[in-house]
């Protein structure tokens, strides 16, 4: 069984209103989990910006 730690975001939690540097951190900070809602939110927005990861 995988715990699942918090996660920590800036204070304006909303995807399109992070910076870039942000978006990635937070993205990080997620573990990249598939169907965790929070990190599809924002790798949609990293798609968005058109960024490569």
């Amino acid at each position: 069984m995988r715990i699942k730690r918090p996660v920590s975001l800036p204070l304006n939690d909303d995807p399109a209103a992070m910076t870039d540097r942000e978006l990635i951190a937070s993205y990080q900070r997620t573990g990249n989990e598939p169907g965790d809602p929070e990190a599809e939110a924002i790798l949609a927005e990293i798609e968005r910006r058109g960024f490569d990861i």
